[in-house]
């Protein structure tokens, strides 16, 4: 890459650092519809949808980790005209650096994915379950948004990884473009990531008292006793029997309760037989584990990346051939099919 002075060109505007990420994103999905194209022909759709996050992740960590070890410039850099650099310096950011950025712009989303559908599959860890999902669906995606509001407003980092690794583009072309400000756009951003974050808290906050309702309970009796005009004995006091009082009655829902999952099974003092068989669901169109679990308007049960790529194209269900329009198409949450249910599917697909 050629080296560029660090008096001579301007740092580039946001226009253009979001026409250039605009870009590289389009030619990413292109490398990974290609990728899952051949990973599809060569082993076919059910290892294909069983890897599929793994290899999204190798797709798009291979188009930026390529320029980055060449230190070349993306296509959406070449197009508009940029260059990666030092934020400090000026100077052209080292492979290294780069490869840190790549790194932290993809792995730690795929690792947090991959805790979430582990917890919702392990009965012992399932109190974590719906902590992580809560971080990942309520608090990430405002956090990104205050992030990129904060980059309306100053435009230096349109994402997380270029802010933590110190890389910032330069406007190379000798053309000089008129840069907008985005003032009340970034205000805009900024104000609905704060209050989204806020009401994220307070989803983190219940899903972490159904986790440890001991400690939530002490910590708010802290609390409370900080903010009255109560004895400090008195408070602990009080903190120490709602604690114990909060033990004692999560001991007792676990005595009486199916361990993990979020609708637990109530047991009621019945016997073994009593108790129906609960099996993971079976995707009846790649015969695995369902994930993410969807039913059609005829009642049968598919992964809901194989149904919706499957109704996309041939609007029939695979089993029964009847009608099976993508708007049609039913999230099931919770679902967790009998072993009679899953026998009678079976000898239907049959």
């Amino acid at each position: 890459m050629a080296s560029v002075s660090s008096s001579g060109a301007p740092f580039a505007g946001q226009a253009d650092i979001i026409r250039a990420s605009q870009k590289d994103e389009h030619y990413s999905r292109i490398l990974r519809e290609r990728l899952l194209a051949v990973a599809e022909a060569a082993a076919g759709y059910r290892w294909t949808s069983r890897w599929k996050r793994e290899l999204v992740l190798v797709g798009d960590m291979l188009y930026f980790v390529a320029t980055a070890v060449m230190a070349s410039r993306t296509l959406g850099e070449e197009y508009c005209d940029l260059m990666q650099v030092s934020s400090d310096s000026k100077e052209s950011a080292s492979s290294r650096r780069r490869l840190v950025g790549v790194l932290l712009r993809f792995v730690p989303v795929y690792l947090l994915g991959k805790m979430i559908g582990l917890t919702r599959r392990r009965r012992r860890l399932s109190r974590w379950h719906h902590l992580l999902a809560e971080i990942n669906d309520a608090v990430l995606p405002n956090v990104w948004r205050l992030h990129l509001g904060w980059f309306f407003l100053r435009g230096h980092f349109l994402h997380v990884d270029k802010r933590f690794v110190s890389i910032r583009y330069l406007f190379l072309s000798s053309a000089r473009r008129p840069r907008t400000p985005q003032v009340l756009l970034g205000v805009i951003l900024i104000a609905q990531g704060l209050v989204g974050l806020y009401r994220g808290s307070k989803g983190v906050w219940a899903a972490a008292r159904r986790m440890h309702p001991a400690l939530a309970t002490r910590i708010e009796a802290l609390c409370e006793w900080r903010g009255g005009n109560g004895d400090k004995r008195e408070g602990e006091r009080g903190a120490a029997a709602a604690a114990a009082a909060a033990a004692a009655e999560a001991a007792k829902d676990d005595d009486g309760r199916e361990e993990g999952g979020t609708a637990p099974l109530l047991r009621m003092k019945l016997g073994p037989s009593d108790v129906p068989d609960i099996v993971p669901a079976t995707c009846l169109f790649c015969l695995g584990v369902c994930r993410d679990p969807t039913a059609t308007a005829c009642g049968h049960v598919f992964c809901w990346d194989c149904i919706a790529s499957w109704a996309s194209s041939n609007p029939s269900c695979p089993v029964c051939r009847s009608s099976c329009q993508c708007q049609q198409l039913l999230s099931l949450y919770h679902y967790a099919p009998s072993k009679s249910l899953l026998r009678n599917e079976s000898r239907h697909s049959q």
